[in-house]
């Protein structure tokens, strides 16, 4: 029993500091982004960024709640409000529907930025801040709509209050259902997104490597072009000493080479010999 205690107190306190964490963090977010003003309003991702935090907050603090005021003695009564604490309050329902939200709210962040960079065009044209406020209320509607299934289950026996399937198949396929819709889809939809912009951006870095290095190549060439000395040929040509020509009033063309009287002598001058 005293084992049994100290696992109990252990996770409990756990718990705590989880909560108290996540609930610290993320209002210190929810007031640098506050303390911005308008700027933080003027920007889609930091506007996401901050419904998230402002999510994560109230998730926490339902957390730490839900471990501090956790004692079946109050439901003793089992009167209406009793039950209706079981099954709204001790089903988790506020919870996780909470989570759910968080979770949606991440793909709007993921699939926000996919169209900034993937569809810019679009994003600048369309996106508007009364549009990104309807976006944020989705995820709250789905969430709490989808968790809903959680207060008719909870059922109340004097002081108990543990979730009774009216039928054996019902808790699988809300299994199936929590793990489609909560984990697999949206890990899906952000999976693909990222992966997208981070083509997208390979591909854009890639491209300005090229034109660079066109670029460079243009530059090089354009140079060896204004300069005829940097070709060997003409460099030796013009290097060459030259002498004035009577015929062509003074033009300089380039000197002849002297002829070498210590020459092998030709076949033609032979034969006259």
């Amino acid at each position: 029993m005293t084992t049994h205690l100290r696992t109990l107190h252990g996770l409990i306190t756990i718990n705590i500091v989880i909560g108290t964490c996540g609930f610290l963090g993320n209002s210190v977010v929810v007031i640098v982004f506050l303390a911005r003003g308008k700027k933080t309003f003027k920007n889609w991702t930091q506007m996401y960024i901050l419904h998230q935090s402002s999510i994560d907050c109230l998730a926490s603090m339902v957390f730490l709640l839900l471990r501090y005021f956790n004692d079946s003695a109050t439901l003793a009564a089992g009167g209406r409000r009793q039950i209706l604490i079981c099954k709204i309050w001790f089903s988790e329902y506020f919870l996780w529907s909470l989570f759910m939200v968080s979770t949606y709210n991440l793909v709007l962040v993921s699939l926000e930025r996919f169209l900034a960079i993937v569809f810019p065009v679009l994003h600048r044209n369309h996106m508007s801040r009364r549009k990104v406020l309807a976006t944020m209320v989705v995820p709250w509607l789905w969430a709490f709509t989808f968790q809903s299934y959680w207060p008719p289950v909870y059922e109340l026996f004097g002081t108990d209050c543990f979730p009774v399937w009216p039928q054996r198949w019902l808790q699988p396929f809300f299994g199936v259902l929590t793990f489609l819709f909560e984990y697999f889809l949206p890990l899906m939809v952000m999976l693909i997104s990222y992966g997208t912009i981070i083509y997208k951006l390979k591909g854009m870095s890639d491209k300005r490597e090229n034109q660079a290095s066109r670029m460079q190549a243009d530059t090089r060439n354009s140079n060896l072009t204004a300069d005829p000395t940097s070709y060997p040929a003409i460099s030796t040509i013009s290097n060459m000493p030259t002498q004035e020509n009577p015929r062509t009033n003074g033009t300089l063309k380039p000197a002849k080479k002297e002829a070498n009287i210590y020459s092998k002598p030709s076949k033609t001058s032979l034969r006259l010999l």
